[in-house]
């Protein structure tokens, strides 16, 4: 199937119907992709189709980045050649290092939280992004916890110290 003109990914394994999708307690859905090793979030949207369409935007992406641009190495056309394409828009900036976003700060945000047993839980449900986590309230961050299955004293301590985070 297609959407927005590009093709979307199915997954029989994954509830959503999509690759690369997670629905969230609020019954939104999140889009990540792996890049370079670590799950970087896409966003977060209303539907799957939304969600799976920006999935296959990221997909395209590296594609679309390795075309060649028109770069000054190109020779002079000559006057009787048609004019040369118009140069491919800038890629989009790069992600920051991997360090800064992504899984590893919600790794560290764990390991000083004494709760670093619970992230490889986290990220396989989807929760790879620590300013997404910081955003949640105190039910839905409940709802994260119940659904990483955190034992009740860590859900109390994840819910209560990333609440104090966000102050």
């Amino acid at each position: 199937p297609e959407a927005e003109g590009l093709r979307l990914h199915l997954s029989s394994s994954n509830p959503t119907g999509y690759t690369g999708l997670v629905q969230l307690p609020s019954g939104r859905f999140k889009a990540r992709r792996r890049v370079g090793g670590e799950n970087v979030s896409l966003g977060i949207f209303d539907t799957a189709v939304e969600a799976a369409v920006a999935y296959a935007r990221a997909a395209a992406a590296p594609e679309d980045s390795s075309r060649p641009s028109g770069g000054s190495s190109a020779a002079e056309p000559s006057p009787s050649a048609p004019a040369p394409p118009a140069p491919a828009p800038p890629a989009p900036a790069p992600a920051p290092p991997a360090i800064w976003s992504g899984m590893a700060r919600v790794r560290r945000l764990l390991e000083r939280l004494g709760l670093a047993e619970y992230a490889a839980a986290l990220e396989e449900e989807g929760y790879d992004d620590a300013g997404f986590l910081l955003s949640l309230d105190r039910g839905e961050l409940t709802k994260v916890a119940a659904a990483v299955g955190m034992r009740p004293e860590h859900a109390g301590h994840f819910v209560e110290s990333v609440r104090q985070l966000k102050r």
